[in-house]
């Protein structure tokens, strides 16, 4: 907002500058009004030419509707109206840029408070990603402590039916489903033998604190009574003669609902809790970024990660599990109880594994005809290589996936540095005239001239881990707010001259093809803030999806890439320079939507990438030859040409282009020369097959030719295609050539 005040400030003197913009702007409105005089004495000759009555020609049509009112906003638009040098359209474009940053910077801070919630009972405290807070492994504990009380009293009960003392067997018991207070925690007992559940029970503190305890008990409690009745099912089918087989359908869809419910649950108090706990922080947090304005969010990108990770840290918290007494109960109850837990078990584990790539199995073939010191060294080399590799993969990893990143990064830092202290003592002690006479100062001088190269690539590796990826958020929102300042600039400069470029009295458009950049330009300032904020936020459901891609597979394609090959220490720090160069490319890619998403989104209007970086003009150039092109043709149509085909790449604006003749077009036509000899002779106008009969490097040529064409046709590249245009070109081609013949 600073930003847009400074360059259309209102009220005052102005600046230097605005007064700059006034003197241009005053030029220009002595410039079209002889442009609206020689449009009157155009339209009058025509008259006089042709005898029509109507203003209008083969050409467009004069002093129509949308011609006037495209005059008037023009003149509008570059009159200034105030002492300051600044027009009515600078201050509606400023509106709009004000409107536009106003609403990203409450969307920012919307999305900072939502996730910190700095008030207990306002906002998530959290991303709201999913998290697996041990609700599974909780159900699974209720259900054997279940089933063993269920299964011991269905033992009594059958030894009292019968008259017979069950004196012998084992007590149980079934627990309140909310479980019982007991010394400080709440306890859910099934009896001596068939162990405990608990947690901590809510003590006398804050209220945030005694929610969360509260909550957690509540949870485990909604889960017990879930997996009640499987826990009966499951001891009546194990009862000998109960004629109730076992449950044949898989458990885990059953406990599932059960346990993501539980999840569900203890993250949310877990981040209410936090947010009680630190809200005088959280709140300067919000604060700030609502007073910074948009272009701070990309600062507070990691601090919104790690409230994440640590509501899940703590949601995490286990619960304590005392599970019975296998041994105990298979002298009292026989083999069925064993046998019942070791179904059960095989059961869950049948359900709940996931096959994942290991790095063993996918050398194991090459592995078959592996050398001496390939099977020497890799049973060492492989776990460490393994262990570095996939240490992205911690719990951490699908809530903070920069956290696991920053922790090897800072391990790898403090390592190489630790040996460069060692290094210094070690020199030091070999300096003496024993270590001379024996030669160990230069066998340690040797050692140490070839493990340095490694120790800096290393350094270097673990530098970017530690403290260059956790800044790439910050630096790609800053990049964003360059872009935007510089469209604020570029259009402040720029508007005089769209103005001055509408004031003309011909045309049947409102607006017309030279206006059209900066309708888009002017589209892009008011869109890059609000996606800035949108993508920005995006990137916390992205990023750990696109790192799973990566640290989920890497270790195992590296290790299974090397089957046969000695793994060495120099195969290691390659390990480690390719995994850091994937989660470069994952997290730079992901991360460019930030800068990139407005330009992507009005690609849906005709845009070709209206970024203000200072690229444009250096593409437009590359793509170009170096010069500007004017329109083609020489008839009264610029370009002339057929309607419903992609020109010549030596076309201008014509539908059609080249070599056309006047029957082709409207009106007009002629020979176009613009596009030069390189596009004139290049071989893939002489091709007869179309886009697929092309080689590579006439189909790179064929695709510059396309982007030339493209640029200064936006509205007809998105009516033809790639594949339209070469076909056309070579077909005008045969038929020019044809013609010559």
């Amino acid at each position: 907002m600073l930003a847009i005040k400074a360059l259309f400030p209102v009220g005052g003197e102005g600046t230097p500058l605005t007064h700059m913009i006034g003197q241009w702007s005053a030029i220009l409105c002595g410039l079209s009004a002889g442009t609206l005089a020689l449009h009157v004495l155009q339209a009058a000759e025509h008259a006089a030419r042709t005898g029509q009555s109507s203003l209008s020609s083969a050409d467009g049509e004069w002093f129509s509707g949308l011609a006037v009112v495209r005059t008037v906003v023009g003149v509008s638009f570059l009159y200034p109206v105030s002492v300051a040098g600044l027009s009515g359209g600078h201050y509606l474009y400023a509106s709009g840029a004000g409107w536009s940053s106003a609403t990203a910077t409450g969307l920012a801070t919307g999305l900072v408070a939502d996730v910190l919630a700095p008030v207990t009972g306002a906002g998530t405290g959290s991303l709201g990603l999913s998290v697996e807070a041990g609700g599974l492994s909780l159900a699974r504990a209720l259900l054997v402590g279940e089933t063993c009380a269920e299964y011991v009293l269905a033992e009594r009960a059958a030894y009292a039916a019968r008259g017979l003392s069950a004196r012998w067997l084992p007590s149980a018991t079934l627990p309140p489903t909310a479980g019982a207070e007991n010394s400080g925690s709440v306890t859910w007992d099934w009896g001596s033998r068939c162990g405990t559940v608990s947690v901590p029970a809510a003590p006398s503190g804050a209220p945030a604190e005694v929610s969360y305890h509260a909550a957690r008990r509540a949870a485990v409690a909604d889960v017990l009574a879930a997996v009640r009745a499987d826990a009966a099912n499951l001891a009546r089918g194990a009862m000998p003669g109960s004629g109730v087989t076992w449950p044949q359908e898989p458990l885990l869809p059953r406990l599932w609902a059960a346990a993501e419910a539980h999840d569900r649950a203890v993250m949310t108090a877990a981040s209410a809790y936090l947010a009680a706990r630190q809200q005088a922080e959280r709140q300067a947090i919000v604060a700030g970024v609502a007073a910074q304005g948009w272009t701070s969010a990309g600062a507070v990108w990691r601090a919104l990660g790690q409230v994440h990770a640590e509501a899940a840290a703590l949601a995490r918290e286990p619960v304590q599990v005392r599970a019975p007494d296998t041994a105990l109960l298979r002298v009292a109850l026989g083999r069925t109880w064993p046998d019942l837990v070791a179904h059960l078990d095989r059961q869950w584990l049948d359900e709940t594994r996931i096959p994942a790539l290991s790095g063993d199995a996918l050398a194991a073939p090459g592995d078959e005809s592996a050398g001496l010191m390939a099977r020497l060294l890799n049973p060492v080399t492989r776990p460490v290589t393994e262990y570095l590799l996939a240490s992205s993969r911690g719990e951490r990893a699908d809530l903070d996936p920069l956290a696991e990143s920053v922790a090897l990064g800072h391990t790898i830092t403090g390592a190489v540095e630790a040996g460069w202290a060692v290094d210094l003592v070690v020199a030091a002690a070999a300096k003496n005239a024993a270590s001379d006479a024996l030669g160990i100062d230069g066998s340690y001088e040797s050692a140490t001239g070839r493990a340095n190269p490694l120790l800096w690539w290393l350094w270097v590796v673990g530098l970017i881990h530690a403290y260059v990826l956790p800044i790439i958020p910050y630096v790609s929102v800053v990049f964003a707010g360059i872009s935007w300042l510089i469209s604020l600039g570029e259009m402040t400069m720029a508007l005089p001259l769209l103005a001055f470029l509408a004031i003309r009295l011909d045309g049947r458009e409102l607006v017309s093809a030279v206006l059209r950049p900066g309708l888009i330009l002017t589209a892009n300032t008011v869109v890059l803030p609000i996606y800035t904020v949108l993508a920005l936020g995006a990137t916390h459901y992205l990023l750990p999806f696109g790192m799973k891609m990566v640290n989920g597979t890497f270790s195992a394609a590296f290790i299974g890439s090397q089957g046969g090959s000695t793994l060495s220490l120099t195969g290691i720090l390659a390990g480690l320079i390719l995994s850091l160069w994937l989660q470069w490319q994952v997290i730079t890619r992901l991360f460019a939507v930030i800068h990139e998403m407005p330009n992507r989104l009005l690609r849906y209007w005709g845009s070709q990438d209206e970024r203000s970086d200072g690229k444009n003009a250096a593409a437009l150039v590359a793509t170009s030859g170096g010069a500007a092109r004017p329109p083609g043709g020489t008839g009264s149509r610029p370009g002339g040409g057929g309607r419903g085909r992609p020109p010549h790449p030596g076309g201008g604006d014509g539908e059609g282009g080249g070599t056309v003749s006047p029957a082709d077009g409207d009106s007009g036509g002629g020979v176009s020369k613009v596009g030069g000899a390189a596009d004139a002779e290049s071989s893939w106008m002489r091709g007869t097959s179309g886009l697929g009969g092309l080689s590579a490097s006439q189909q790179a040529e064929a695709e510059a030719a396309y982007g030339r064409w493209e640029e200064a046709h936006p509205d007809r590249a998105a009516r033809h295609d790639l594949e339209a245009y070469v076909g056309y070109v070579q077909a005008a081609r045969r038929g020019r050539g044809g013609r010559k013949g």
